[in-house]
Order: C-alpha cells, then sequence, then structure tokens
C-alpha cells in the first residue's frame, strides 16, 4: 500500500506555530502551578490540613481535566484543533480569576476543577498539532521545545506569582485594594494576562493531518483495536508516567512550603530561587533530551526515544533523595536544580516517544486517555501523595523534607523500571506504527 507524500509548511510558518503553542503552554502552566506559591496563605486565611490544601492543587485540577480528556481528544482528530485550543485557553485563563473571587473552599475547588477543564485539551491539541506542523525527523525537537514552554510555565509561576504577590502585599498594605487579601488578588494579577495570548493563535492555520488513516476520522472500533493490539506498551508507559508524574506534580506543589518550613523563606523571596531552578534545569534538560531522543530513534536502538526517557528516571532518583535532605541551603538548590535537570529528560522525551506510536486519526484520542490516566493517577495524587506521607508517616508538618525524598525516590525508580521493560514491546509497535498494512 502506497501513499502520497506528505506537505508540511514551510519552516518560518511552522516555527512560529510552535513559539505560538509554547507561550500558550507556558501561560497554562502558570495558571495551573500558582496555587503552590501561595499555599501556605491559603491555608492560613481558610484554616486547612496540608490534606485539604493538597487536594485544591491535585484532585480538585484532576478530576474535569482526566474525565474531559477523552472528549477533547476525539474533537482533536475531527475538528478544528487551533480553535479548540483558543477555546481552552479563555476557560482556564478565566477560571483562574474565578480563583481569586471564590469565598470559600468549596468555590475555590470548583474554579480549580473549571481550570483542569479548560487545560484539558490542551495537551491533546497541541500535540497533534505540532506532529502534524513538522517533518517526522523534527518531532523530537518540536515536542522537546513545547514541553520545555510548559515547564517554563512552571518556573514563571513561582517568579511571577512572587512579584504578584508582593504586589498584591503592596497595594493591600497601602489601601489600595484593601477588599481582597494578597493571595486572592495575585490570582487576578496573573489570570488576566493569560487571554492575551489567545490573540497568537488567531494567526496559527491549521495543518492537514498525517500519518496513517490521517485523511480518515477513526470510529471507537478502530480505537479499541489498536489499544488492545498494543496494550502491553501503551500501560508499561502510561503506568510509568503516572509514577513519574507523582514526583513531578508532588514536588512542585510542595516546594514553596517545603522552603518555609525548613528554612523559614517567605513565598515572595523562595518563588524567585523556585522558579529560577526549574528554568534553570528545563533549559538544560529540555532541549538536550530532544536532541539525544531525535538521534536514538535516527539509529535505531531497541527502545528508540524510549531509552531517553528510562534514563531520565534513573538519572532523577538519587537527587530526588538529596536535595530535600540537604544541610545547606545552597547545596539544597544545587542539588534541586540537578533534579529538575535529570527529571526533564523523562518529562520532555516522553511525548515525542509516545507520538510516534499513534497512527495519525488516533493521536488525540489516545494521548487524550494517557493524560486522563496521569492526571487521576499523578496529578491528582501527587501532591496528596506527599500530604498524607508528611502526616500519617512523619507526623510533623515541619518533616515535609522527608516526604519528599521518600515519594520521590520510590515512584521515579518504579517508573524507570517499567520503562525498561517496555522496550521490546516498544520497539515492535514502532515498527507496525509505520506500516500502513
Amino acid at each position: 500500500m502506497t501513499s502520497c507524500p506528505a506537505t508540511y509548511p514551510a519552516a518560518s510558518r511552522a516555527n512560529a506555530t510552535l513559539a505560538v503553542i509554547m507561550i500558550v503552554a507556558f501561560t497554562a502552566m502558570l495558571d495551573r502551578y500558582l496555587i503552590g506559591l501561595l499555599l501556605e496563605p491559603i491555608r492560613h486565611d481558610m484554616a486547612l490540613s496540608d490534606t485539604e490544601i493538597s487536594l485544591l492543587q491535585g484532585a480538585a485540577f484532576a478530576i474535569l481535566f482526566a474525565v474531559s480528556g477523552i472528549p477533547f481528544g476525539r474533537l482533536v482528530d475531527r475538528w478544528n484543533r487551533r480553535n479548540i485550543l483558543l477555546a481552552g485557553l479563555v476557560l482556564w485563563s478565566a477560571l483562574t480569576i474565578a480563583c481569586g473571587l471564590a469565598p470559600g473552599y468549596p468555590e475555590l475547588f470548583a474554579a480549580r476543577l473549571g481550570v483542569g477543564l479548560g487545560e484539558a485539551c490542551l495537551a491533546p491539541a497541541a500535540a497533534s498539532l505540532l506532529i502534524d506542523t513538522f517533518r517526522p525527523e523534527r518531532h523530537g525537537r518540536a515536542l522537546a521545545l513545547y514541553t520545555t514552554a510548559a515547564v517554563l510555565g512552571g518556573g514563571g509561576s513561582f517568579i511571577l506569582g512572587a512579584q504578584a504577590l508582593r504586589l498584591a502585599n503592596h497595594l493591600h498594605a497601602e489601601g489600595i485594594v484593601d477588599f481582597l487579601e494578597p493571595w486572592r488578588l495575585t490570582f487576578l494579577i496573573v489570570g488576566f494576562p493569560g487571554l492575551l495570548a489567545g490573540l497568537g493563535l488567531l494567526f496559527v492555520r491549521e495543518p492537514a493531518r498525517k500519518g496513517v488513516g490521517a485523511a480518515t476520522p477513526a470510529s471507537l472500533g478502530d480505537l479499541f483495536r489498536f489499544l488492545r493490539r498494543n496494550m502491553r506498551v501503551l500501560g508499561l508507559m502510561v503506568a510509568a508516567n503516572c509514577f513519574c508524574a507523582v514526583t513531578g506534580t508532588g514536588v512542585t506543589a510542595w516546594m514553596a512550603a517545603f522552603f518555609e518550613r525548613t528554612w523559614r523563606i517567605p513565598p515572595t523571596t523562595s518563588g524567585l530561587w523556585i522558579g529560577l531552578c526549574l528554568i534553570g534545569s528545563v533549559l538544560i534538560g529540555g532541549p538536550l533530551s530532544g536532541m539525544v531522543a531525535d538521534r536514538s530513534r535516527l539509529a535505531r536502538a531497541t527502545g528508540g526515544k524510549l531509552n531517553v526517557v528510562a534514563l531520565g528516571c534513573f538519572l532523577t532518583v538519587p537527587f530526588a533523595a538529596l536535595f530535600p535532605e540537604a544541610r545547606s541551603l545552597p547545596l539544597a538548590i544545587v542539588l534541586y536544580v540537578l533534579f529538575g535537570t535529570a527529571f526533564n529528560f523523562m518529562t520532555c522525551t516522553f511525548p515525542a516517544a509516545l507520538q510516534d506510536l499513534l497512527p495519525g486519526n488516533l493521536r488525540g484520542q489516545v494521548f487524550a486517555i494517557h493524560m486522563m490516566i496521569v492526571a487521576l493517577v499523578g496529578y491528582a495524587g501527587g501532591a496528596t501523595a506527599i500530604a498524607l506521607v508528611t502526616e500519617h508517616v512523619f507526623g510533623d508538618p515541619l518533616l515535609l523534607r522527608h516526604s519528599l525524598a521518600l515519594v520521590g525516590c520510590v515512584t521515579m525508580a518504579l517508573g524507570g523500571i517499567l520503562l525498561l521493560m517496555a522496550r521490546s514491546s516498544y520497539q515492535a509497535a514502532l515498527a507496525g506504527a509505520y506500516d500502513p498494512s
């Protein structure tokens, strides 16, 4: 069976599309992780326990994020992906603003549900757009840069959030905006600019769908047959990413509290340090992982891009154990940067490794199923797992550092082991992904 050669946009337009999607991803992570910086002010203002505040960071965001992922995935495979992304952007930005206006815990929980609903379209729509915009040999770099932008948004949420909180503290102290607590005003300051990012999406063109079966919308039967045929490799990869997501989301969610409880550093100061550490680690680990992933694919080594993902898991383990237990603040910061750099070998390469397995007309749906499972386990469970270990194993909020180390080591090691188990199945499935017959 033969097919016509795929036509891709010019390099300049492809790069412009990538730049816009990177900005959108940045704003999404800015809104998603801002609550981590404001954790202690919210906890004290609303008199919440560690577990209750962890649910705002994890489960409240992840429930609709997970449940709506599959419907969004089907829309991505059938409708205009640019427009879906634009609608999601407007929704998650508006609900971030609503977080600052929530009168109590139930309303704040509901607003976080809405942020998760809006962001559910981001990963499947962005990944599908980029796969059809760039040639296969550029997939690794494009998706690594997209993921890099998302992680930069996580770092930016701490840096920009700290500056926004500092401004909010000033406006509140001067009586200019004294009817809102500073943490509430911070949500408003950060949420409004996100709406401006939507203007860039208006200039993005919808690319032609490419890959096996791309021209024909897939039925549910096609989806189930593909999942059944590749159950082993997909199951192992998704399970591994769930474990890694517990570490990634959990550590990020509790970093501001870690600095305040362990080193007595307020969020207006720690936000800058955390953000710079996150940005520095992703600027090193993200692009490097993309280049290594593309080379490993060309070399046709068994496991291909999956080898890079597994490497990132195992490199992360020692740093996950060391940085929370460091005896000095400078050492803790250095080890945290090394932790983030190693972690990004996994998180920045995984999307490309998964997308390479998927037919063109199933990318959005399969990726959405993957994101649903990762959200329910990793995003919802990461912050809460650390909170539960802190409360029920160590029994003292000031021992948060032990929980970070324990949860990080165990989950990253398990993720790496599962990826090694998937290598042979991944290689077999990868060969089938490029065979239309």
